[in-house]
């Protein structure tokens, strides 16, 4: 069936007609039609700053049109092709069955052939504890003016509304790859710049990184019997342990000094780990090269996981071995479970994987091989097999 459709988009000063005749197709139940997103743009999406835009979504028979902004993003991601970008919507909507929002994220995950490692990372941490966060996410098909640019990961972005924080309470922050827990750090400039990447309150207009700096102090500083008696003052030690024990099972060694959010909800909660960006995990490292544990995470260059696991009066270790068990009793690591979660990743992806391979191909100079999508999904099958039964051994 072919459906014409028209929107008038105006936005300030200019004003766009958009005609669209699409063609429409019925899928069976079993194989549910992809959220496809049409940026309306004329001309291409500039790094600096967000640029307005409009936005068709189509998803079989449905279609409906909103008003955008729209920028480039993304830090050693930014030299491939296929580029990422951050979407902030006029007004906050559902998206592929995803609660309201306006700030999403597109992420091409161009150097992660499965498309999975992202996904599977941010769902296993949520499915550890309620407290827990992660970016939601969903597969989705990109067009920019109609021209077909991949299949994306859509996710929604990291916000204090998406964390839980109490707007209203003073105490309320959160803070995107601070290197609060590098051994090295510059104290000289912490009242100068925006070192710590303060997300809420905006920087320019509050600053709250006094608690981030007596959090590191008390790391560094703190007996061990100050840093037993007082650590639950400043971290979630649960939210801590699933995060470590997170690392561990991807072998995300990217994700030990960057790639989180770190954050408090109010004045009576510590400070929590949110994840974030963990393509190079499940037997890939950080430049895309293959890692089947010949390499694993130094967890002692993060000075928190150093304190934790030097600390004598916590038992530490102890209590990340009881966690590790628990997690395995319950499922949540097994290899059926994940597994499973594989499964309807690419059950949710179905043919959608071929055309993004024609359009960017799996033999590109970036990549170390020339792996297929169904050859990486069995290398990281291979990987989670390998390193859950190190990784038993290692806590027995």
């Amino acid at each position: 069936m072919t459906s014409i459709i028209i929107y008038v988009f105006q936005r300030k000063e200019f004003l766009i007609l958009i005609l669209f005749v699409v063609l429409i197709s019925s899928v069976g139940c079993d194989s549910p039609e992809l959220l496809e997103i049409n940026i309306i743009k004329n001309s291409p999406p500039g790094w600096i700053a967000k640029e307005e835009c409009g936005v068709v979504f189509i998803q079989g028979f449905d279609t409906s049109f909103a008003s955008a902004s729209i920028k480039c993003r993304g830090g050693m991601s930014s030299k491939y092709s296929k580029h990422s970008y951050a979407l902030e919507l006029d007004s906050v909507r559902s998206l592929n069955g995803m609660s309201e929002e306006d700030d999403w994220i597109l992420n091409a995950s161009y150097i992660d052939k499965t498309f999975m490692r992202h996904k599977l990372s941010y769902d296993i941490f949520r499915g550890m504890s309620d407290v827990n966060k992660s970016a939601k996410s969903q597969y989705v098909t990109l067009k920019l003016n109609s021209e077909y640019k991949g299949l994306y990961i859509l996710m929604k972005a990291i916000t204090a509304s998406s964390l839980g924080l109490n707007k209203t309470d003073p105490s309320a922050q959160f803070y995107k790859d601070p290197p609060i827990f590098s051994r090295k750090l510059d104290a000289d400039q912490r009242d100068s710049v925006n070192i710590l990447n303060q997300k809420f309150p905006k920087w320019n207009i509050e600053t709250t990184t006094n608690d981030l700096w007596d959090l590191r102090e008390f790391i560094l500083n703190s007996s061990d019997q100050e840093f037993v008696s007082l650590y639950d003052v400043y971290i979630d030690l649960s939210n801590i342990i699933d995060w470590h024990l997170l690392l561990m099972l991807s072998n995300g060694g990217d994700g030990v000094l960057k790639n989180f959010y770190i954050y408090k909800l109010d004045q009576n909660t510590p400070f929590r780990i949110a994840i974030w960006d963990c393509d190079h995990s499940f037997g890939r490292d950080g430049d895309n090269e293959l890692n089947m544990l010949k390499t694993t995470p130094n967890y002692e260059q993060n000075i928190l996981l150093k304190k934790l696991l030097s600390s004598k009066g916590l038992k530490y270790r102890e209590i990340l071995k009881k966690r590790w068990r628990e997690l395995r009793k319950r499922g949540v690591f097994s290899e059926k479970k994940i597994d499973s979660l594989m499964k309807n990743m690419g059950i949710s992806m179905h043919d959608e994987v071929k055309a993004n391979a024609e359009k960017w191909p799996q033999d590109s100079k970036w990549y170390y091989d020339q792996n297929s999508y169904k050859e990486e999904v069995e290398l990281m099958k291979k990987f989670i097999r390998l390193n859950l039964d190190t990784l038993d051994r290692y806590f027995d």
